[in-house]
C-alpha cells in the first residue's frame, strides 16, 4: 500500500537541505499530487474503476491501434462492441450512446491526423528546483517529430471536453495541468539533435471539442479546425549545444516559481481533492454532540387553560376548526383534550390523532402518555392502542392488511427514492424512451437532467394527475422546465408507455411508492365504502390541517361518515400554510364549511405564549397584508421583551458579516449558542453564514436535512460493504479502517497501516463460508461498532439498509444508494449545541430565544411572476419566520431583490417589515452616491 522513496542529495555548499521526493508519475503533478498530506502518506490504493475510466481506456486503446495500423475502420465496430460490452453501464441505450460518441471521436481524429506518429516510450525527466531535481515519469501517448518543419510534439490524449486553456506564445502556469505540460515539454526536448534548434511542443488533445453536440450526434468534421479549444499546447524554442547541453529557455524561466511551489506543497483545489484516494479519510467528521435533555412538561393537574383552550378541550359533538396561531399551545391543548376524553370513558382505540410527520406523531404520543401517567397512574393507559399516526402510516397499515384484494401476493413494501431510481433505471434499460439523455443517465442538475431524472418527474405527474396514453400534451404541461430536456411529443408518448411497465414491475415485486399508500386505500374504499366502519373511531383530530391535500380531506370525510363518529377537530393555522410546492393550500382551512358539508364550530387560539408583545405586533401587521386568510390576530400573553430590529444592507457580504459579528457579541455576552437561530430562504445562504460564524469562532449546527452520503460513517459503511464484496478494493478498505480506528489512520506509520489492512483482509476472507444471513449479521456488527458518538443519521441509514433480507440484497441496495442516493437526506431530531442555521420551511414549529431572519432571498422574479397566491404564501413564510423568536428578533436583508444596477427591484418583504415597525425605509446607498459624485467632480476638474 506504499511506494518506495527516492532521495536526491543536494550539494550542501549550494543548498542546505537534503530533499526527499517520491518518484512522481505525470498524473501526480496535478490535483492531489500538490498536497503535503498525500505525500506524507504515499499509499497506492486501488478502488473500483468507474465507467468513465473504462470508457477512456477503451477509446485510447482503439485509437492507438488505428493510428499505428493495427486496426482498420472495418474492425473498429467489432472492437468497440466487444469492449463496451464489458463496461457496466446502467442501460443499454446509455452504452450505445457512449459507443457512438467513441466511434465518432476516434474516426474524426484518425482522419484528421495527417502526420505519422512515433511510439513514445516511458522516460524520466529531471525538473530542476532550488531543492534539487524532481524526477518525473512521463508516458506520452504520441510523439510527432518533423525534422523538415523543425518541430517535436509530445501528446497525451484525453477523452472528454477541454478542461484547460493554453496555447500560442502565451505561457500561463496557473491553469490546471500546466505542470504536466511542462514535464512533457522537457520529455520532448530530449529528441532535439545536438547542435540544432527546434520548436518543442507539449499538448493535450481532447477528443470532444467545445463546439460538439454529442446528444444530437453532431461532431465538427475536422479535429484540428479552429473554435474547438480542444488542443492545449505549451510551446517553446529549444537549442541543444553541439556537446549535448540544452540551453535554458523562456519556458524554464516561466515554470521556475511553479516548480518551487509544487515542491513546497500546498492544498489542491476542492474538485481535484475529491478525487484523491485519501479524501474521505482527510475529511472525516464526527457527528455533532447532542444535548441530552428530557422535554419539560407541566404535570397534568397543574395545567392552566385559557378560555379558548377550555372551549376546544370541552368540544365533544360535531365538527370544529381550531385556528391555532403561532405559539398558542395547540399541541398541549390537543393532548389535554385527549386525556379528558379518556377520563370520560372513551377507549384509546376510539381516538384518532393525525399529524404530518412521524416525529410529530411520536412526540404527541409521548406527551399524551406522560399526561396519562400523571392522571391515571403509570401504565394504566396504553397509548399504543390509539391511532396516533400520519395519513400515510394509517393508509399503509390498512394496505398491508388488505394486500390480497389489491392484487399482491404478500404485504407490499414501500420503496424509497434510491430503490425507485434503481427500478426506473431497469425499466429504461429494457424500454428506450426517445429524446431522453442517456449519456448523462444519472445526472440531475437544473442545467442537465438525465434520463432517470426526467423519467422520475414524469412518473410523479402521471401518478398525481392519473394520466394515460393520449395525454401527451397534459404531461408536457405538467413537466414544466423538465420538458426542455425532452424531444417533445415522442418523449411524452414514450414516458406514458413505460410508466405502465414501471407500475407492472412494482406490482410483480410486491412494491409500492410512498404516494401509493393513500391511493391504494382510496381503491379499497371505492370497492367497500363501509370499510372504515369496522374501526369504530369516535373522535378524530387532524393536526397541521393547513397542509392537508385534497385526497387526505376525502379520507377525513369518509371517517366522519361512519356510524361511530362523534367529533372531528381540525387544528391548524392558515397563516402558516407554506407548502404550496407540495400542492397544499390554506383554502381548506379558510373555507372548511364548504368542503366538509356540515355545520362547523370555529375556535380561535390566538393567545401567543411564546413571543414578546412587540414581536407579536410586528408579525400581526405583516400577516394582515394578506387578503386570503382567516381574519384573526395573535394576542401576546407575555410582556414586551424588546423591540425587533430591522437593518438593511447594500451587499450580501455586508449583511452576513454584520449578523455574524452580532451573534459573536451575544455569545460573548453569555447567550448560549443553541438559544440563537439564523433563518434564511435557502441552504446556500446558511452555508455562507456558517463560514462567517466559523471565522468568528462561534459553533453552529444546521437543522436542514443532511445528505446521507456526506456523513463520514455512512461513507465508511458503504466502503465496508464494498470491501466485503471485494477485499482487493484497497481504497474502500482504507476508508473503513480509518473509521474503525477512530479517524486516526493518517496519524499511523505506513507499517502500522499495512498490518491493520492485512488483519482486516484476513477477517474478510474468514467470512467466505458464512451464509447470506450470517454475513449480513456480521456486516451490521462491524458497521455498528463505529457509531461510538451515537449518530442518529448513521443509525437511520443502517436501519434502512437492514430492511433488506440477507447480505446480497442489502449490499445491492447499498451500491444503489451510492449511485442514486446523492440527494437522499435526513433531518436530525435531537438538540445540538451551536447557533442553529435553518431554512424558513425547516424552522416551522420550532422556537428560539433570539432569532435572526434574513429576508434577502425571500423576494425574487419567480415569486413576483407567480402572482398574488405566490406573494401571499411567501408573506406567510415571513410570518412563520418572525414568530420563531421568543425574546429578541433581528430582521435583515439586502435592499435589492433583483434587477440591474440602473433598474433595481427592491425586496418588498423587507420593506413591509420596516414600515410595519414604523421605521424610515431608505434603500439608497448615500455613501456610494457621494463617492461617485466625487469621482465625477474630479474627472471634470482634470478635463
Amino acid at each position: 500500500m506504499e511506494t518506495a522513496k527516492t532521495t536526491v542529495t543536494v550539494n550542501p555548499s549550494l543548498y542546505a537541505v537534503t530533499f526527499p521526493v517520491l518518484e512522481r508519475r505525470l498524473s501526480e503533478l496535478k490535483g492531489p499530487g500538490w498536497c503535503e498530506k498525500k505525500r506524507q502518506h504515499p499509499y497506492e490504493l486501488e478502488g473500483e474503476k468507474g465507467t468513465a475510466y473504462m470508457y477512456a481506456a477503451v477509446v485510447k486503446s482503439a485509437l492507438m491501434d488505428m493510428l499505428f495500423g493495427k486496426l482498420d475502420e472495418t474492425g473498429l465496430d467489432k472492437r468497440l462492441d466487444d469492449d463496451f460490452a464489458q463496461i457496466p453501464y446502467p442501460a443499454r441505450a446509455a452504452r450505445e450512446a457512449k459507443k457512438e460518441d467513441a466511434r465518432a471521436c476516434i474516426l474524426r481524429y484518425v482522419k484528421s491526423e495527417t502526420r505519422r506518429p512515433h511510439h513514445a516510450r516511458t522516460g524520466h525527466v529531471a525538473l530542476t528546483t532550488p531543492h534539487g531535481e524532481l524526477l518525473v515519469s512521463v508516458s506520452p501517448d504520441l510523439l510527432f517529430i518533423d525534422k523538415a518543419a523543425g518541430t517535436i510534439e509530445a501528446v497525451i490524449i484525453r477523452c472528454g471536453r477541454p478542461s484547460v486553456t493554453q496555447g500560442g506564445s502565451k505561457i500561463d502556469t496557473s491553469v490546471p495541468g500546466s505542470l504536466q505540460l511542462y514535464a512533457m515539454y522537457k520529455y520532448a526536448q530530449r529528441y532535439v539533435p545536438k547542435g540544432e534548434s527546434m520548436q518543442v511542443k507539449a499538448s493535450f488533445y481532447f477528443l470532444i471539442r467545445d463546439d460538439d453536440a454529442p446528444k444530437r450526434g453532431e461532431f465538427t468534421e475536422d479535429f484540428f479546425s479552429g473554435g474547438g479549444r480542444n488542443v492545449i499546447t505549451l510551446s517553446g524554442k529549444t537549442e541543444r549545444e553541439p556537446f549535448g547541453t540544452l540551453k535554458p529557455s523562456m519556458v524554464d524561466d516561466a515554470y521556475a516559481q511553479l516548480l518551487l511551489t509544487y515542491v513546497d506543497g500546498r492544498g489542491c483545489d476542492e474538485e481535484q481533492c475529491k478525487r484523491c484516494s485519501l479524501y474521505r479519510a482527510c475529511t472525516y467528521k464526527l457527528a455533532p454532540k447532542y444535548i441530552s435533555k428530557k422535554p419539560k412538561q407541566h404535570p397534568f393537574g397543574a395545567i392552566s387553560l385559557s378560555r379558548a383552550q377550555e372551549e376546544a378541550v370541552a368540544f365533544r359533538k360535531g365538527v370544529a376548526v381550531v385556528n391555532a396561531g403561532a405559539g398558542a399551545g395547540k399541541t398541549m391543548t390537543v393532548c389535554y383534550r385527549t386525556v379528558m376524553l379518556l377520563s370520560e370513558g372513551v377507549k384509546p382505540e376510539e381516538i384518532m390523532l393525525v399529524t404530518f410527520t412521524n416525529s410529530a406523531a411520536q412526540e404527541m404520543r409521548e406527551r399524551i402518555q406522560l399526561y396519562c401517567d400523571d392522571e391515571f397512574g403509570e401504565g394504566v393507559i396504553d397509548t399504543g392502542k390509539m391511532y396516533i399516526t400520519t395519513f400515510n402510516s394509517f393508509c399503509y397499515q390498512i394496505v398491508k392488511k388488505e394486500y390480497a384484494g389489491l392484487g399482491f401476493s404478500e404485504p407490499p413494501q414501500v420503496i424509497d427514492g434510491v430503490e425507485r431510481a434503481s427500478i426506473i433505471a431497469e425499466v429504461l434499460d429494457a424500454h428506450k424512451v426517445p429524446g431522453l439523455d442517456y449519456r448523462n443517465f444519472e445526472l440531475d442538475l437544473p442545467t442537465c437532467r438525465g434520463a432517470i431524472s426526467v423519467c422520475s418527474k414524469a412518473f410523479d405527474e402521471i401518478k398525481a394527475h392519473r394520466l394515460g396514453i393520449g395525454d401527451e400534451e397534459e404531461l408536457s404541461k405538467y413537466m414544466g422546465t423538465y420538458a426542455r430536456f425532452t424531444a417533445g411529443k415522442p418523449t411524452m408518448e414514450g414516458l406514458l408507455s413505460v410508466y405502465d411497465k414501471y407500475d407492472d414491475k412494482l406490482k410483480a415485486n410486491g412494491l409500492i411508492e410512498f404516494a401509493d399508500q393513500e391511493a391504494l386505500l382510496a381503491e379499497i374504499l371505492d370497492d367497500d365504502p363501509y370499510y372504515l366502519e369496522s374501526f369504530g373511531i369516535k373522535h378524530i383530530v387532524v393536526d397541521e390541517f393547513q397542509d392537508t391535500s385534497e385526497q387526505q380531506l376525502g379520507l377525513v370525510k369518509q371517517l366522519v361518515d361512519t356510524p361511530s363518529f362523534e367529533s372531528l377537530m381540525v387544528v391548524g393555522d392558515d397563516s402558516q400554510a407554506v407548502y404550496g410546492f407540495r400542492d397544499t393550500s390554506p383554502e381548506y382551512m379558510v373555507h372548511f364549511e364548504k368542503y366538509i358539508g356540515m355545520p362547523v364550530k370555529r375556535i380561535d387560539l390566538v393567545d401567543n405564549y411564546r413571543s414578546g408583545s412587540a414581536i407579536v405586533g410586528l408579525a400581526n401587521r405583516v400577516n394582515a397584508l394578506n387578503k386570503h386568510r382567516v381574519d384573526k390576530a395573535l394576542r401576546a400573553a407575555r410582556g414586551n421583551t424588546g423591540d425587533p430590529v430591522a437593518k438593511g444592507f447594500f451587499s450580501k457580504d455586508a449583511e452576513t458579516a454584520w449578523v455574524a459579528r452580532k451573534i459573536r457579541e451575544l455569545v460573548d455576552g453569555g447567550k448560549k449558542p443553541e438559544s440563537i437561530a439564523f433563518i434564511a430562504a435557502d441552504k446556500y445562504q446558511l452555508l455562507e453564514m456558517g463560514d462567517a460564524l466559523t471565522k468568528e469562532g462561534v459553533p453552529w449546527v444546521t437543522l436542514n436535512p443532511e445528505p446521507y452520503l456526506e456523513n463520514s460513517k455512512v461513507i465508511a459503511a458503504v466502503a465496508l460493504c464494498k470491501a466485503l464484496c471485494n477485499p482487493d478494493d484497497t481504497e474502500s478498505l482504507f476508508v473503513w479502517l480509518n473509521a474503525k480506528a477512530g479517524n486516526t489512520l493518517l496519524e499511523k506509520s505506513c507499517g502500522e497501516v499495512r498490518k491493520l489492512a492485512e488483519n482486516e483482509r484476513t477477517l474478510i476472507y474468514s467470512l467466505a463460508g458464512k451464509t447470506d444471513d450470517e454475513l449480513q449479521e456480521k456486516y451490521h456488527e462491524l458497521a455498528l461498532s463505529i457509531n461510538t458518538d451515537d449518530d442518529e443519521l448513521y443509525a437511520d441509514f443502517l436501519e434502512k439498509a437492514k430492511r433488506k433480507r440477507g447480505f446480497a440484497a442489502e449490499s445491492s441496495y447499498i451500491r444503489d444508494f451510492e449511485r442514486y442516493g446523492e440527494k437522499a437526506a435526513y433531518k436530525r431530531n435531537w438538540k445540538y449545541p451551536g447557533v442553529v442555521l435553518v431554512t424558513a420551511h425547516s424552522g416551522k414549529g420550532l422556537e428560539w430565544d433570539t432569532v435572526f431572519v434574513s429576508l434577502t432571498k425571500f423576494d425574487s422574479q419567480a415569486v413576483r411572476s407567480g402572482g398574488g397566491d405566490s406573494i401571499e404564501e411567501r408573506r406567510r413564510l415571513v410570518f412563520v419566520s418572525l414568530t420563531r423568536a421568543r425574546d429578541s428578533l433581528y430582521v435583515t436583508s439586502v435592499y435589492s431583490a433583483f434587477g440591474a444596477k440602473t433598474a433595481r427591484t427592491y425586496n418588498m418583504f423587507f420593506r413591509e417589515v420596516v414600515e410595519a415597525l414604523g421605521l424610515p425605509y431608505d434603500p439608497v446607498d448615500h455613501e456610494a452616491e457621494k463617492a461617485e459624485a466625487a469621482k465625477k467632480a474630479a474627472r471634470r476638474r482634470s478635463a
